[in-house]
């Protein structure tokens, strides 16, 4: 079966019912009808009366239902695509907001054909183009909307949700504004896309906007860039990212709500901007500058509020203020406020930490509160942020500090704090070529409407400068208005202040440099900003010094203002000069070294005219004590004004004066001396003249009459000694290059070291005329010298005829005693090269002809010189020398030849030799010494400098012979070899007799002619000398003599061969007891030896030392070391007698034992004692001892028969034992008793008395004993007891002895000596009785 077709042949579908023909038309017919049905309804919504009559409807439907007034330009319908819009809508904003509408848009447009259900009407697409919406907040918390929702019906069920598939906002405008916080935020060209999923129900949207504008409150305006993309789903909100962008400025957050229903909002933003814009668009009040980034959570809970907290970091490059620093720190953000807490920041090499609080806003003013604690910050560092740099106030500051400020900013703010300093020691400037000034103090700080004012704070630099700081430092601009006191004991620290701040300031040098001294006290006041301040105070100084001018005790009041110094008046006083400036000073600049000086007047009174052109930087040779007025303007040094001016004790040029008064005037050109008069001891001189600064010109007219020429500052340094009075003329004009002169004059009175130069009585003529090149000039001193200079200025003839050289003694160092004389004659011509203006002269010494005592000197030929290059040479020039031996007699000396070159300028370099054999006579005049005999060879060279010479050669001396001083000991057969090297004299064979034999050998060292070093040893043989009156001594022996340019020290040691002591000694009772006295003695003269070191060490041979005189018969020996110094010398050792002395004392002969002198005390001569001796009276043998030192005498007193002491006194004294007393029954008692020792005593002093006459009588009369004794009965004196011994023989002595008073008591005493042991004694006594007896003498142990 073949398939069954339908119409036209096609197959019928299954599915599909078969309609017939008439069905087929019928459903045409109503496609039709329903197509002209849309089409009809079309037009009919289409026409124009129908539009009027829907917009006029809806616009009063709207208005009625929202309350406020909508108008909507008109409909649209299109069919293909389909597509429903309202065009130009406007709804009027709420009347307490913008004007205008609250939403308002060109085109609403419902693309699409709707979905309707039951339960809700699906729009597949909405856009508006050109939409503005206005959002407005106001202050009870309404907003421009609420009436709006609140007219809206409101969800209770029955009705359809209503979901856009897509939205599409274009063009758009939207604005916030909160009115309170008065924030406004505008988004222009805003486009907004967002498109819900119909099965997930998820809606996103993105928001893009790049011409937003954010402004808070009066705040500038922030232009940024939006971007947000949003994630909404039923009941969540996420926010999966917002970009915000603008100059600077940079935003990102993430987050969202997650309960729509109950909604808590929860963001994450992460912000980087510049410090400065938060001020700037958010009205901070925080000078905060740089880039600064935060990362921060943003939470506001269900109930309300809002809460963030975060972390900030201000990073490299930001800056607080003028302070740059950087730091992190933490933030927290909610309704009780903001607290910044920075942990961590560093500034300025020290570290930070502060804390930002703004509280909660309950109205104007905004109250925020800083609080900054810093530690260790760079004193310096904080100055060059102020745009002082280099102020080298080298310190680590700590600083705390509260600051509270509100809409005004921190410009205006209050609060106080502290600032410690503490001196950084060793830290260089930041700045090079700075002075490091470290400072220390610092105290209390308060800030006062944006003032940091400080009361009093002190400050300390480590060169001793105090400053005390008040006033006030504006915060922001940073202009101070400071009072300033600052005490300086040393100005050189307030100079190096200066030198610091002043290129801080000025941005230049200090010039010129002020080079302040002495002390003082500052007080001023500094205002308008440091980069251009004024400064106003007052200077009280002692011992000031600027610019190297001393102005003494100083007071200014002044101005310094943009580099000019205003004095009201600055009156400097020193010692009885006084100085008082007014006007200004200008520095800086163009102006260099140099100062500009504007009315400027100088009163002085007797003030150092020397101090007042240093300061003016004006290099005149003019020097004294000035009086007057002188008015200066200008640049220095080329000043304008003219002032009359007396000087006293003034040096004008170099010349000295007493007094000068005239007019001194500065022009512009030219200084000009007008009507000067000057006054120079009986002298006087007139000058009037010109000088001209561009030219050198100069015109000069001066008269001198009997200036004195040892005064005269040309003469006294080149010719000392040259006396006189100067008469004359000077005139002149031209230029110092040209000059032409005339001047003539004459010397009266002309002499040199008291020696007249020419005939008594006749002046010196001086004659001198110079026209440009040309120059003629005489100086004659009758008798005595002629000069001569002729020819051209560059070639000049010179000649000098000397008829007298004994005129000329002193000149050559030589006294009239040198008895020089003789004549010389030189001639020579001098001539400069006019392109290296080097002079060179050439000539000779013609003649030669001097004598000085028996010694002749003179040139057996001319001797030619030469200079040139400043050195003068001559080669081979000799020198002869004769001795006059008798009249008309001259015997030969010898000659000496000297070839070299000395340097005449410079360090006086010399090059000379000299050789040959002459007399050594010739040097005594120039040594100083009496007289100087005998031949001395020379082959020596100079080389060096005139100052420091280097002596090469050898001075072979021949039997020399020296007497230092009339009448002393010659020194005699000086013989030997001098060698010099350079720095060193040595010699090893010189050889002298003065007082014995001497020889020496050793070296000098040299610097120059100063001797530095020696050392001598010097050999001793039988040297005669006298080391203290009465010793008579021969040493042999050797010494090391030590020193520099004096003797040092003498080490060594000597033998004494032979000492001899024979000076008697004075043993009466006015000698040793000191009674009445001659003069004082002077004490020695001071030599230039006495403080030279001794270490000799002196031996003494046994029976070397005697002594022998009227006291003693004594051989010694000893060793003993001489130390200390020859002034004061001290002794150590010791001395002991031999055996065998003897001594005489009172008429008695003591047997010396023992006896020794022993020196052991290093600090002076003291020296310890001992002495035994033994001798016999009558039939007693007496034992004297004596020890202990000068100081502290020790006597021992024994016998045999044993007596008490005192009467081995009395027998010592007076040869008897003194009677007893009343009753004592004649007996003798062993023991002494305070009465008979003071008994004795009394009769030994009064035997003493009588020492001096006994002694004479016995030496006249030969005696071998002659004694008066007095005779004490208890305290009674009686008549003295006359006793005269002889001995006859050796064996045999006659004793007679009577009293004065009676020629009863009359005694004889023969003794005869059988043995040593046994003598005979024949004996009448006072009472007339003879008797004989014979004694033995024996000692029992």
């Amino acid at each position: 079966m073949g398939a069954r077709k339908g119409l036209g042949g096609r197959i019928p579908h299954p599915q599909i019912p078969q309609l017939s023909l008439e069905q087929v038309r019928v459903l045409r017919l109503f496609a039709l009808l329903f197509v002209f049905s849309i089409l009809v309804l079309y037009a009919v919504f289409r026409s124009a009366r129908f539009q009027d009559l829907l917009r006029r409807r809806t616009q009063t439907l709207l208005s009625e239902k929202i309350g406020r007034e909508v108008r909507i330009g008109g409909f649209d319908l299109a069919l293909v695509p389909p597509a429903f819009l309202v065009k130009d809508v406007f709804v009027a904003n709420d009347p307490r907001g913008l004007p205008g509408s609250c939403f308002s848009a060109e085109e609403i447009s419902l693309r699409g054909i709707p979905q309707v259900s039951e339960s809700r009407i699906d729009l597949p697409k909405v856009r508006l183009i050109s939409p503005r919406i206005v959002l407005e907040v106001f202050g009870d918390g309404t907003n421009n909307f609420s009436s709006i929702a609140a007219a809206l019906p409101k969800g209770g069920g029955g009705g359809r949700d209503v979901r856009v598939r897509q939205a599409v906002l274009q063009k758009g405008t939207i604005r916030f504004r909160e009115w309170k916080s008065k924030l406004d935020v505008v988004l222009d060209d805003a486009a907004l896309t967002a498109r819900s999923n119909r099965f997930s129900r998820t809606t996103r949207a993105s928001l893009g906007c790049r011409k937003a504008r954010f402004r808070l409150d009066d705040g500038d305006v922030l232009d940024l860039q939006v971007g947000a993309d949003v994630v909404l789903t039923p009941g969540r909100l996420r926010l999966r990212g917002l970009r915000l962008r603008g100059d600077g400025f940079a935003l990102d957050a993430l987050g969202g709500i997650d309960d729509l229903k109950d909604p808590e909002v929860k963001v994450l933003a992460r912000v980087r901007a510049r410090g400065e814009d938060l001020d700037r668009y958010f009205g901070a009040g925080v000078p905060l500058s740089g880039p600064v980034s935060a990362v921060a959570s943003v939470r506001v809970p269900r109930g309300g509020g809002y809460r963030i907290r975060g972390r900030f970091e201000i990073e490299e490059g930001g800056s607080f203020g003028p302070f740059p620093m950087t730091g992190e720190g933490f933030l927290r953000v909610d309704p009780e406020g903001l607290l910044a807490h920075v942990s961590r920041a560093t500034y300025a090499g020290g570290n930070l930490e502060a804390l930002v609080q703004l509280a909660r806003i309950k109205g104007p003013p905004l109250p925020v509160r800083i609080a900054v604690s810093g530690r260790e910050i760079d004193f310096e560092r904080f100055f060059s942020d102020l745009g002082l740099s280099g102020t080298g106030l080298m310190a680590r500051t700590d600083l705390d500090m509260t600051l509270t400020f509100g809409p005004g900013g921190v410009e205006r703010s209050d609060g106080s704090g502290v600032i410690r300093l503490h001196p950084a020691h060793g830290v260089p400037s930041a700045v090079r070529g700075r002075h490091a000034l470290p400072v220390s103090g610092g105290g209390p700080l308060f800030v006062e409407d944006g003032a940091i004012r400080f009361p009093g704070v002190p400050f300390v630099t480590a060169g001793g400068l105090t400053a005390v700081l008040d006033g006030t430092l504006r915060i922001g601009s940073w202009e101070p208005d400071w009072k300033l006191t600052i005490d300086a004991p040393d100005l050189r620290e307030a100079e190096r202040l200066a030198e610091n701040f002043y290129p801080a300031i000025q941005g230049e040098p200090l010039q010129p440099k002020l080079d302040l001294g002495g002390s003082g006290r500052l007080v001023a006041t500094l205002a308008r900003s440091f980069s251009d301040p004024r400064i106003a105070g007052r200077l009280e100084a002692s011992d000031f010094v600027l610019r190297g001018a001393r102005f003494g005790q100083t007071a200014a009041d002044f101005v310094v203002d943009r580099n000019v110094l205003a004095l009201d008046a600055l009156d400097a006083r020193d010692g009885d000069g006084r100085m008082v400036v007014r006007g200004e000073v200008g520095w800086g600049g163009a102006l260099g070294d140099e100062y500009r000086l504007s009315g400027l007047t100088l009163e002085t009174e007797r003030w150092p005219a020397e101090r007042v052109l240093s300061f003016l930087t004006l290099d005149l040779p003019i020097a004294g004590r000035v009086t007057g007025r002188l008015p200066l303007s200008g640049v220095t040094p080329r000043v304008v004004g003219a002032g009359d001016l007396v000087f006293e004790e003034t040096t004008l040029w170099g010349q000295p004066f007493d007094r000068v008064a005239g007019t001194l005037g500065f022009e512009a050109e030219a200084l000009r001396l007008s009507g000067v008069s000057g006054t120079l001891g009986a002298g006087s001189a007139r000058l009037d003249g010109l000088y001209r600064y561009d030219d050198d010109g100069f015109e000069v007219k001066a008269e001198a009459s009997a200036l004195p020429l040892e005064r005269l500052g040309a003469l006294s340094g080149e010719a000392p000694g040259l006396t006189g009075l100067l008469t004359g003329t000077l005139e002149g004009s031209g230029t110092l290059e040209e000059p032409r002169l005339s001047l003539e004059g004459r010397v009266a009175e002309a002499a040199i070291g008291g020696q007249a130069l020419g005939r008594a009585g006749e002046p010196l003529s001086v004659r001198l005329a110079l026209d440009g090149d040309d120059l003629d000039a005489v100086a004659e001193a009758p008798g005595a010298a002629r000069l001569t200079a002729r020819g051209k200025v560059r070639d000049v003839s010179l000649g000098l005829e000397v008829l007298s050289l004994g005129a000329y003694s002193s000149l050559l160092g030589l006294t009239p005693e040198a008895g020089l004389d003789g004549t010389l004659a030189i001639d020579a011509r001098l001539r400069t090269d006019p392109e290296t203006g080097l002079a060179s002269a050439q000539g000779r010494v013609a003649s030669l002809d001097a004598r000085m005592g028996p010694h002749r000197f003179f040139l057996p030929a001319p001797a030619p010189f030469g200079w040139s290059g400043g050195r003068l040479s001559w080669v081979g020039a000799r020198v002869g020398a004769r001795r006059t031996a008798g009249e008309g007699t001259a015997l030969p000396e010898g000659e000496v030849t000297i070839d070299g070159n000395v340097e005449t300028g410079g360090a006086g370099a010399i090059d000379v030799r000299a050789t040959g054999t002459m007399e050594a006579g010739f040097l005594a005049p120039f040594l100083g010494v009496a007289s100087l005999e005998g031949r001395m060879a020379v082959s020596a060279t100079a080389s060096g400098t005139r100052e420091r010479p280097v002596f090469e050669g050898r001075v072979v001396l021949d039997g020399l012979e020296l007497v230092t001083s009339p009448g002393e000991e010659p020194v005699e057969a000086i013989s030997g070899t001098i060698l010099l090297t350079p720095g060193r004299v040595t010699t090893d064979d010189l050889t002298l007799r003065w007082k014995g034999n001497v020889a020496v050998a050793g070296a000098a060292t040299l610097d120059g002619r100063a001797m530095t070093g020696m050392r001598l040893n010097v050999h001793l043989d039988g040297l005669r000398s006298e080391p203290f009156p009465g010793l008579r001594s021969t040493v042999s022996g050797d010494l090391v003599l030590l020193g520099d340019d004096e003797l040092r020290s003498a080490r060594g040691e000597l033998t004494l061969t032979r000492g001899l002591y024979a000076e008697d000694l004075d043993l009466s009772l006015q000698a040793l007891l000191g009674g009445r006295r001659g003069a004082a003695e002077a004490p020695p003269e001071p030599t230039r030896f006495d403080d030279v070191d001794l270490e000799v060490r002196v031996a003494i041979p046994p029976g070397a030392l005697e002594v022998r005189n009227n006291v003693a018969r004594l051989r010694g020996s000893g060793d003993l070391t001489v130390r200390g110094t020859f002034g004061h010398p001290l002794l150590l050792g010791t001395i002991e007698a031999a055996e065998g002395g003897r001594l005489e004392l009172r008429g008695l002969r003591y047997d010396v034992t023992r006896a020794k002198l022993v020196f052991a005390n290093p600090a002076t001569n003291d020296p310890y004692f001992e002495l035994e001796a033994r001798t016999q009276v009558k039939e007693y043998a007496i034992t004297l001892g004596v020890s202990g030192t000068a100081s502290r005498i020790v006597p021992r007193f024994a016998s045999y028969p044993q007596l008490p002491e005192a009467q081995i006194v009395s027998i010592l004294a007076t040869g008897e034992i003194p009677s007893t007393t009343a009753g004592s029954g004649g007996s003798v008692s062993p023991v002494s008793t305070d009465q008979d020792i003071v008994a004795a005593a009394r009769e030994l002093i009064t035997g003493l008395a009588t020492d001096a006459a006994a002694s004479r009588t016995k030496e006249f009369l030969r005696l071998d004993r002659l004694q008066i004794d007095p005779v004490f009965i208890g305290s009674t004196f009686d008549a003295p007891r006359l006793t005269v011994a002889k001995r006859l023989s050796n064996d045999l002595t006659v004793t007679y002895s009577y009293k004065a008073s009676t020629d009863q008591e009359q005694v004889l005493l023969v003794e005869y000596q059988l043995s040593p042991a046994a003598f005979l004694q024949l004996l009448r006594d006072e009472n007339g009785v003879y008797s004989a007896e014979v004694k033995i003498r024996q000692r029992l142990r």
